[in-house]
């Protein structure tokens, strides 16, 4: 299996000196994750924020979505339309990066055009939250 990284970052665009990133990693040992909560507001440099722990847990429902079908779904776009016609729009963007083997792809998207992949949409949700 090849190795899948997907880096998810989400920010408001009312407050782009605050962001939260999770990192989702597939590969041979298993799925695991790492999340950072950037706040540029407390100083110069981004600080990581420190969460309670069930609040830095990721729900079961992101980790059963994460998929190597979910990425395959997502990497044979090259962006990410709206392809739901569902207009889900609270001024948050995200910036996805998927890396699977050899191959790279970067996103951008809004709430609009997450909707259709599951995944995407479950990682929006909790980083809202956040």
């Amino acid at each position: 299996m090849e190795k899948i990284v997907l880096k998810f970052s989400a920010h408001h665009c009312f407050n782009v000196l605050s962001n939260t990133t999770v990192v989702l990693t597939m590969d041979e040992g298993g799925k695991k994750y790492s999340i950072e909560v950037n706040n540029m507001l407390s100083g110069l440099n981004a600080e990581e924020v420190c969460m309670e722990p069930k609040k830095s847990e990721l729900p079961k429902r992101v980790m059963t979505a994460f998929s190597e079908n979910a990425i395959n779904k997502i990497l044979a776009k090259d962006e990410i339309p709206n392809e739901s016609g569902i207009m889900v729009l609270d001024g948050y963007n995200y910036e996805i990066t998927i890396s699977k083997g050899e191959v790279t792809k970067e996103y951008e998207a809004d709430d609009a055009s997450i909707e259709t992949y599951r995944l995407l949409r479950y990682l929006a949700s909790w980083c809202r939250k956040k």
